[in-house]
C-alpha cells in the first residue's frame, strides 16, 4: 500500500508541473522498478498463499470429521427411537408384572419392589426377596438394560453434540484467517495488476514447456512398464484400465500389480493442469465447486487434487493432508521419491502435492492461481518438505 501511495504522489506531482509528453512517458528504471515491485506482490502473495493452505486444511479436517460426528449423532438418534420404545414396553411389562404378583399373594414382593428408588436398586431387591419368580426378575432386567442402554446413548449424544459445535468453531476460525488472507492477498497486487498478469503470462508459457517436457517423461516410463510387461506376460496384471479420456468422471479401475500405478496417477493429475485453485474443491470425480470463500470456483485444493488421482486407481483418500499423510508408506528423503508419491510441505503438512520426477511435484498452489508443475529440489519447497507418502 504505501508504495502504491508513493507512486501515486509522484504521478500527481508529474502531472502538476505540466511536463510535457515527451519526458512524461516512464523511463526504462521505472518501469524496471514497477516489474520488480510486481516480482515482490507476486511472491509475497504466493508465500502468503502458502501459509493460508495450513488454514485451509484444518477448514477440511474440521468438516470432514464434523462429517463423520453429524453422520454418528444421526445414527444415535434414530436407534435412541428404539430405545426408548424398549423403554416403554419394558415399563408396561413390569407394572403388569406386578400385578400378577399381588394377585398370586405375594404382597411383600411388591412392597419391597416398589420401595426401591431407583432401577438398579429394584434388581438388587429382586435377587433379594426370593420368593420373586423368575419371570419378575427376568423383565426387571429386560428394563434396567433398555434404560441404561437409554442413558448410555443420552450421554453420548451430549459429547457428540458438544464435540460438533467445538468442530463448527474450529471451521469457523479457519473461514475467518483465510478470508482475511485472500484479502491482504489482493491488497498487496493492488495498483501492480497489470505487471502482475504480464508476470503470469510468462509463467503460464513456462508452465506449457514444463508440462510438455513431464509428459514427455511420464510416456517415456509408461513405454518402459509395457516393454517389460511385453517381455514378461506376468508383470501388469490390470495395468491396461485407465481413465476415461474426455469430459465426465473417469472410469475407476484396480490398481496395477506393477509400478505403473505411480505413472497413472500423475497422468490423472495432469489432465488439469491450469484448473483454478477453489479451496475444499476436488473429488473422486474431477474439480468441484468448493466451500465457503471457493463457493463461487470450480477446481481442485491441494489434497482434492491427489484424492481425484488416487481415486482412478481405485485407491481412496481422506479430503484433508493430515490424512493422506496416514496414508501409506513413509519417504524420508526427496531422492527417495518415486513417480506417484505424495509429498507434504510445512510443519503443520499445510501443502502437498503429488512428485511426478526429476525433482518436480504437481499441485494446487493456493487462491488465485491454478493447478501447475512446480521444483522442489531446492529453494521454498526444498526447505518446508516434510517427507512423502507411497499409498500403494
Amino acid at each position: 500500500m504505501e508504495r502504491c501511495r508513493i507512486r501515486g504522489a509522484v504521478l500527481v506531482s508529474i502531472a502538476a508541473l505540466g511536463v510535457t509528453g515527451s519526458a512524461v512517458a516512464a523511463p526504462k528504471d521505472e518501469i524496471r522498478t514497477k516489474r520488480v515491485q510486481a516480482e515482490q506482490a507476486r511472491a509475497e502473495v504466493e508465500a502468503l498463499g502458502m501459509r493460508l493452505e495450513s488454514a485451509v486444511e484444518r477448514y477440511n479436517s474440521a468438516e470432514v470429521r464434523l462429517a463423520g460426528v453429524r453422520a454418528a449423532i444421526a445414527e444415535n438418534r434414530r436407534t435412541m427411537v428404539a430405545v426408548r420404545s424398549n423403554v416403554r414396553v419394558a415399563r408396561a411389562a413390569l407394572s403388569d408384572r406386578l400385578v400378577i404378583e399381588y394377585r398370586v399373594g405375594e404382597p411383600d414382593v411388591v412392597v419391597a419392589l416398589l420401595g426401591a428408588r431407583s432401577l438398579d436398586e429394584m434388581l438388587a431387591q429382586v435377587s433379594t426377596v426370593r420368593r420373586a419368580s423368575n419371570k419378575t426378575s427376568q423383565v426387571i432386567g429386560q428394563l434396567v438394560t433398555a434404560q441404561r442402554e437409554l442413558t448410555r446413548r443420552q450421554t453420548k449424544l451430549r459429547a457428540d453434540q458438544r464435540r460438533a459445535d467445538a468442530l463448527v468453531a474450529e471451521a469457523a476460525a479457519a473461514k475467518g484467517q483465510i478470508e482475511a488472507g485472500i484479502a491482504a492477498q489482493r491488497s498487496l497486487v493492488r495498483g501492480l495488476e497489470g505487471e502482475i498478469a504480464q508476470i503470469q503470462r510468462e509463467e503460464e508459457a513456462r508452465q506449457k514447456q514444463v508440462a510438455a517436457e513431464a509428459r514427455r517423461r511420464l510416456q517415456a516410463q509408461r513405454a518402459a512398464v509395457r516393454a517389460a510387461a511385453a517381455a514378461d506376460p506376468g508383470i501388469g496384471g490390470s495395468g491396461s484400465g485407465g481413465g476415461s479420456g474426455g469430459g465426465g468422471a473417469p472410469t475407476i479401475v484396480a490398481p496395477p500389480a506393477n509400478g505403473s500405478i505411480g505413472a497413472r496417477v500423475v497422468a490423472a493429475a495432469m489432465r488439469w493442469l491450469g484448473t483454478p485453485y477453489a479451496w475444499g474443491g476436488g473429488n473422486a470425480s474431477g474439480p468441484s465447486r468448493g466451500i465457503a470463500q471457493g463457493a463461487g470456483t470450480v477446481g481442485f485444493d491441494c489434497s482434492g487434487l491427489t484424492l481425484y488421482a488416487y481415486a482412478q486407481v481405485g485407491i481412496g483418500l481422506g479430503h484433508f493432508t493430515g490424512s493422506q499423510w496416514r496414508s501409506g508408506q513413509r519417504i524420508g528423503r526427496i531422492s527417495d521419491l518415486a513417480v506417484g508419491d505424495l509429498v507434504f510441505f510445512g510443519g503443520d503438512l499445510g501443502h502437498m502435492g503429488m512428485y511426478i520426477g526429476g525433482g518436480q511435484m504437481i499441485h494446487a498452489p493456493h487462491t488465485g492461481d491454478v493447478v501447475k508443475i512446480s521444483d522442489i529440489s531446492s529453494g521454498y519447497y526444498a526447505s518446508q518438505f516434510q517427507g512423502g507418502v507411497r499409498p500403494y
